[in-house]
């Protein structure tokens, strides 16, 4: 629904969420192929992520996979 739908989205998929600090930005992989395997990824990077995409768009229509550099 969210694909098809009029609406400006990016859907944000993080690998396995971890309470660690991160400093850098994530690991950005934007296209799948089948075995593909995401790491792990702090939480506050996924945040900083997501904020600055809320903010400055530029993954619309995409749905970018994060794990750590």
């Amino acid at each position: 629904m969210v694909e098809s739908s009029r609406l400006n989205w990016s859907l944000v998929r993080p690998g396995l969420l971890t309470n660690g600090a991160s400093d850098t930005m994530p690991r950005i992989q934007t296209t799948y192929h089948s075995g593909m395997k995401v790491g792990s990824v702090s939480r506050k990077a996924v945040a900083r992520f997501m904020v600055e995409q809320a903010e400055n768009p530029g993954f619309l229509h995409q749905k970018p996979a994060l794990s750590a550099p």
